[in-house]
């Protein structure tokens, strides 16, 4: 699994990227996820929320349809990680300004994600709202890794 503080990369450095929002519900917790079951050893991936509210059972079991299991993961404020990350990278708009504190040694970039926990209310199968984020989420963490060459060999989460 990605995030063995002895990895390092070509350079003898560890990528460090933390994945934020609001709650640390799930859209963070989603991209965490996807990232450990994707990235090379080198990378050290983490989330963290403004205002952590808990892990999302329903995006637990969202993520193990597709098989990547985020259920040992765990909500924890931004404000309590590390600040030193080479990527921050903002799932919702207002974790934006309150990550300011956080040094992006390499890069931010915002992926404004719909948020599940809110829109799952008004859908006839509340799941639907958790699938559609964690497909959107899917995408941008491969081409996020892919585009850096963090990507593990074999691509995929382990069946």
């Amino acid at each position: 699994m990605a995030n063995s503080s002895n990895n390092s990369n070509s350079r003898g450095e560890l990528v460090r990227i933390v994945f934020v929002c609001s709650g640390n519900s799930a859209r963070s917790q989603m991209a965490e996820g996807f990232a450990r079951a994707w990235s090379a050893d080198n990378v050290w991936v983490e989330s963290a929320g403004i205002r952590p509210i808990g892990l999302s059972e329903k995006a637990v079991q969202v993520m193990a349809e597709v098989g990547v299991d985020i259920s040992r993961q765990h909500s924890k404020s931004v404000y309590d990680i590390d600040p030193d990350q080479d990527y921050v990278i903002t799932l919702c708009d207002h974790a934006v300004d309150p990550c300011q504190t956080l040094a992006a040694n390499r890069e931010r970039a915002h992926w404004s994600a719909p948020d599940p926990v809110s829109l799952a209310p008004c859908m006839e199968d509340p799941l639907t709202a958790y699938r559609r984020s964690r497909d959107m989420i899917a995408e941008k963490v491969r081409s996020f890794l892919e585009e850096r060459g963090l990507l593990k060999e074999a691509g995929g989460p382990k069946d």
